[in-house]
């Protein structure tokens, strides 16, 4: 016989929640204070042609780092029941809120007298056929828009942990992210559904696909989907067009041929097979003249870590950095990704380095025209970089600076703009040479919060070279 303390051990955890349609901000605000776990959903709607319930059952999808969209919800559907009986579901849910809605939402909750309430009761029910239930994209499987009138949420916290490999990206968001799932399927094997419309030349169809992205490291303005399955109804009109093992482009604006997504949802799996240690440095020997600078020092850095190189002015720091980048000779040996450091045009692409000396930048261009010069060093397109800078800026939240003279700017926000164009070739390792001196110590707090953020984001190893050993610890 068990135990009451046994019981309480073994006896399942949650929470759940009950909203209306009327109370959407809430439902959303309560999701976002639980997004680092899983959020399991029951909408309960009725259709208004067949005056039928509706069930449809799922979990809550989020963008990168446990986002939602602003007044906006995406639910991947698992199952959907009307009347008792199961019926085909599309694969993605976008309940969308506008302003005015949620606005009279807030009104209608709290009725006023006078006619101001009555006024905006007047033009709701006018526009009442373009309620956001559902994005509109003209596909047949996703006209249930029209049709559904929600009536309530149910939502569930079994206190699982989102792992933060599945996510979703609206169609306003891909060209932002575009860098990001780029980098991403250069470094881990990347599953995805598209939901969207494939062109091809003067034919264009709605599809659902199901394939692997593919980065292409000699054409990284682009992104690639190899296709395993079509997933909607009308399959046999599109495998006119494509079939399994197809690589298909994926669009960031229209052209005549590729796909263009609505929405895409990505798996994130397994991390590709690569070196395990991005550095290895053996036996290391430096001499200037007859001083010895560094003397037989060995050492390796892991992919995606964080390493800090301290130590007082004339301690060797800078000297070992610039050995790694093949900037001075050595004895000894360095492999950067199991090349010979020596081969600096084959190391070049792998490695990004942020001087400690922000003069190097052009202090009259922008942060943008900073970008495109030293991108073009790396032969880049300037639509890439352009593209690629925004991303950058934005993650580092300066992106209101794009365009201002970079003079203008204080010395944290240069710095930020020097760590942006060291990354704008996307490379494995970023090297920061006293990134926070002469800054005051909360605009330095504030730096390294970002130096966290670039290394979890984009996987990048960061060696740090410092005398600030608080900073480094």
């Amino acid at each position: 016989m068990r135990s009451l303390e046994e019981d309480m051990f073994t006896e399942d955890i949650y929470e759940e929640a009950n909203f209306t349609d009327a109370q959407f901000e809430e439902m959303l605000e309560w999701i976002k204070k639980r997004r680092f776990y899983v959020i399991s959903i029951l909408i309960e709607a009725k259709d208004i042609e067949t005056d039928k319930d509706v069930i449809i059952e799922g979990s809550v999808l989020k963008s990168f780092e446990y986002s939602l969209y602003p007044r906006t919800m995406v639910v991947l559907v698992e199952n959907v029941i009307m009347a008792e009986e199961k019926v085909d579901i599309p694969y993605f849910i976008v309940i969308e809120k506008s302003r005015f809605e949620l606005y009279r939402n807030r009104i209608s909750r709290k009725p006023r007298k006078g006619t101001i309430t009555k006024n905006i009761q007047l033009v709701v029910e006018g526009i009442q056929e373009i309620r956001g239930f559902l994005e509109e994209t003209g596909k047949e499987s996703r006209k249930v828009k029209e049709k559904l009138l929600i009536k309530n949420y149910k939502l569930r916290n079994d206190f699982k942990n989102d792992t933060g490999n599945e996510v979703v990206i609206l169609k306003r968001d891909y060209s932002k992210k575009f860098s990001h799932i780029s980098n991403l399927a250069r470094t881990h094997d990347v599953k995805a559904i598209l939901e969207g419309t494939y062109y091809f030349f003067d034919k264009q169809v709605d599809a659902v696909v199901k394939g692997t992205i593919l980065h292409l490291d000699e054409s990284p303005e682009k992104l690639q989907l190899k296709l395993v399955t079509i997933l909607q109804k009308d399959r046999d009109i599109i495998k006119l067009f494509l079939e399994k093992g197809d690589f298909i482009e994926i669009l960031d604006e229209i052209k005549q041929k590729g796909f263009y997504p609505d929405i895409l949802f990505l798996q994130m799996n397994k991390e590709k097979k690569r070196h395990k240690n991005v550095i290895k440095v053996k036996n290391l020997t430096i001499s200037f003249g007859k001083r010895t600078i560094i003397d037989k020092a060995s050492f390796d850095i892991q992919r995606g870590s964080i390493v800090g190189i301290i130590g007082e002015s004339g301690a060797g720091k800078s000297t070992t950095v610039k050995a790694i980048l093949g900037e001075l000779k050595y004895q000894g040996k360095i492999t950067i990704m199991g090349i010979d450091a020596k081969k600096t045009k084959q190391i070049a692409p792998f490695m990004g380095y942020v001087p400690q000396d922000l003069s190097l930048m052009y202090h009259d261009f922008s942060p943008m025209e900073n970008m495109i010069h030293f991108g073009r060093q790396y032969g880049l397109d300037e639509k890439v970089i352009a593209r690629k800078a925004k991303d950058l800026l934005e993650d580092l939240q300066i992106p209101e600076y794009i365009s201002k003279p970079l003079g203008s700017l204080s010395g944290g926000q240069k710095r930020r703009v020097s760590v942006a164009i060291a990354m704008i070739h996307d490379p494995d390792i970023l090297i920061l040479d006293e990134p926070t001196s002469g800054l005051d110590p909360m605009t330095r707090f504030e730096l390294w919060k970002f130096f966290d953020k670039i290394n979890k984001m984009y996987g990048i190893t960061l060696i740090v070279i410092s005398h600030y050993l608080d900073e480094i610890e």
